[in-house]
């Protein structure tokens, strides 16, 4: 279990970065469709992230309570 907390941090990390990387991007403006496309990727990066920090939230509480 500790190893799958561990791999979820990296993974926090990475999508981390890469919503703020998607925030970034939307800062130029290149065409309606393209700004539309990263408000997208951006939502679905923004739910991953929340799963990510809710299975780590939940794994470790459970490594403190065992």
């Amino acid at each position: 279990m500790e190893d799958r907390l561990h791999e979820i941090e990296e993974e926090i990390a990475r999508a981390e970065a890469a919503t703020t990387l998607s925030e970034t991007e939307l800062q130029r403006f290149v065409s309606a469709e393209e700004t539309q496309r990263q408000n997208q990727e951006l939502a679905r990066q923004k739910t991953d992230l929340q799963s990510l920090m809710k299975e780590w939230e939940e794994l470790s509480g459970t490594l403190e309570t065992g």
